[in-house]
């Protein structure tokens, strides 16, 4: 065999394993409709058996049957949603899944992954029947269960099918056939995909070394009703962040710690009457397992009926600050076992708004909250502490001084020489964003150049390891940072090269900081973005920029709400009058 053939089996037989296992299939270059060969007629699967139909379509039915009946167990006791919301639910799914699967080059685009599958169906089944699956807020709690219902049931079905061997067999010999025709350098690739096949198996094995290494803790933590789907993805999450064992084994044990409290509260209750109790039972049941985003999502629904109450009913004014604490309390519980700093530093901003006295200063407040958080991360070593801590001090902390962020840089760089890209390059990474982060608010506070270019030199380091690819909403975050330093270096300078480059950060970030995915991160981009368009629009000619800066604006409202992000929905409202009146004024221009 020639050194050419042996490479072309070597990449199929590494290909062959990374479909088997739902691999990274975008590691190939695969060109657009390069697998439509594969499905007949454009159908999903369509080149499957008649007996891999069947499997499907009872795969489908059976996961449909098990996601209604562990809704059965928390809908009843829903001051929201009943079980005719259900039933009708179920129907819906039944009803729109013909029309709502997706084409084959989209599941290729999505890399075979079971929950990128999901929102695609999720997508389709948005433009197929709108009045039932458009996303109309926490304001229509039927709406919000059907899209439930569908996720759920298309996640875990895709899940168990892309497990089945025989099932991928059905696939794998029309997709390779297809991919090696239509492509035509892919020796090339054969390193790239082989090391992501081991990227992916040294992943496994920490992920087994983590959970093998909770002995007692994962007992503890199974017996409080947590499944054992769920502490796989707690040590997924946590194996993908982190990859020193020692470090990753005490973030672990701190996470299920949180997930066991998380399941006591749920049964004991709060004291803060039944709507509190009904919604800390459903977040427990659905953090049980490991559906950590729909746990999230159920407390911010929570938050926003909590608001309109409060609004309604000015007597009960103080009651109801009590249930938005303790639900606030819940939320930052599932941020934390999302490993999102950032969103649970925002709750921690929102947390101190209420808990205040009148009259007194949001900062001290805040200051004395950051502190607690640095103090654990450091005297617990856990990463995921001290971010939320590093998170506040750039939400919400503007003392005097640069002491503290002076220290936080000379910290980052003494770290950054034990935790070596070599040794730890995820650490390492994420090292560097930390170093970015500290670097930009002082280059901001003191409007020193050198130090925003030092910050965008740490972001780029960063995202040499942190890639698309591999860790892409980390990849998002650092392109967004990346964008937030650009964008104050060509506030800083003439012409609109710095400014240019910040939009295109920013957009870059939104391609995987969707809406769907990351609702508060994706305005937080959109909000980013609307800043950078808004001074170029001031230096350009026309209305073209102020116009993308509104639209920017307006959208990032429409997830920060008075309700859900009073913090950031007051600067955000601000913004797009500033943006507004130029534009006015522009357009006035003879």
């Amino acid at each position: 065999m020639g050194e050419t053939s042996a490479i072309r089996e070597a990449v199929k037989m590494a290909a062959g394993c990374l479909i088997a296992t739902g691999g990274a299939i975008n590691l190939l270059p695969v060109p657009p409709g390069a697998v439509e060969a594969i499905f007949a007629g454009g159908a999903w699967f369509g080149a499957l058996s008649s007996a891999r139909r069947r499997d499907l379509e009872r795969v489908i039915e059976r996961t449909a049957l098990e996601v209604e009946a562990e809704m059965a167990a928390w809908v009843p006791r829903s001051s929201q949603t009943d079980m005719g919301d259900l039933a009708h639910a179920k129907a819906s799914f039944i009803d729109v899944l013909p029309q709502a699967m997706p084409a084959p080059a989209d599941l290729v685009g999505r890399n075979l992954q079971p929950d990128g599958i999901a929102v695609l169906v999720l997508e389709r089944a948005e433009a197929a029947r709108p009045h039932i699956y458009k996303d109309k807020g926490a304001k229509d709690p039927a709406n919000q269960l059907a899209r439930r219902f569908l996720l759920q049931a298309i996640e875990r079905a895709c899940a168990r099918l892309l497990a089945d061997a025989e099932f991928i067999d059905d696939l794998r010999p029309s997709l390779w056939r297809e991919l090696l025709e239509r492509t035509g350098r892919i020796e090339g690739n054969t390193e790239k995909l082989l090391a992501g096949q081991r990227a992916q198996d040294e992943q496994l094995n920490h992920i087994k070394a983590l959970l093998a290494a909770m002995g007692d803790k994962a007992a503890t933590a199974l017996a409080s009703g947590i499944t054992d789907a769920a502490l796989i993805e707690l040590a997924r999450r946590v194996s993908a962040d982190v990859s020193d064992p020692q470090q990753a084994f005490r973030e672990l044990e701190n996470a299920v710690e949180i997930a066991i409290r998380v399941q006591q509260e749920g049964r004991q209750g709060s004291n803060l009457g039944a709507f509190v109790d009904e919604v800390l039972a459903r977040v427990a049941t659905l953090a049980a397992t490991g559906a950590y985003d729909e746990a999230t999502a159920e407390i911010d629904a929570a938050l926003a009926r909590e608001a309109e109450e409060a609004r309604r009913l000015e007597e009960r004014r103080q009651e109801s600050r009590a249930r938005s604490l303790r639900l606030l309390d819940a939320a930052i519980e599932q941020d934390l076992l999302r490993r999102d700093a950032d969103s649970a530093a925002a709750r921690l901003v929102r947390k101190a708004e209420i808990e205040r006295p009148e009259g007194a200063s949001l900062f001290d407040h805040l200051r004395a909250v950051q502190d607690d958080w640095y103090e654990r991360g450091r005297d617990k070593e856990l990463n995921l502490d001290l971010g939320v801590a590093i998170a506040l001090a750039v939400l919400g902390t503007r003392e005097a001084g640069t002491s503290r962020l002076e220290q936080a840089v000379e910290a980052f760089r003494l770290a950054l020489e034990e935790r070596t890209r070599e040794r730890v390059p995820l650490d390492w990474a994420m090292t560097q964003n930390n170093l970015g982060n500290a670097l930009q608010e002082l280059g901001t506070r003191e409007g020193d150049p050198a130090r925003l270019e030092q910050a965008a030199t740490a972001y780029r380091l960063a995202l040499e390891e942190w890639t698309r690819e591999r860790v892409p909403l980390q990849w998002a975050m650092m392109q967004n940072n990346l964008g937030a330093a650009l964008a104050e270096l060509g506030r800083r300078e003439a012409g609109t090269s710095r400014l240019e480059e910040a939009v295109a950060a920013f957009r870059l970030a939104l391609e995987e900081r969707t809406r769907k995915r990351a609702p508060l991160d994706w305005a937080a981009t959109q909000n980013n973005l609307g800043n950078a368009l808004q001074v170029l629009g001031t230096r350009e000619a026309g209305t073209e920029r102020l116009e993308e800066a509104v639209e920017a604006y307006r959208l990032a409202l429409e997830e920060f709400t008075p309700e859900t992000a009073p913090y950031y929905h007051d600067g955000t409202t601000q913004n797009l009058a500033i943006a507004q009146t130029l534009l006015d004024e522009r357009q006035r221009e003879p």
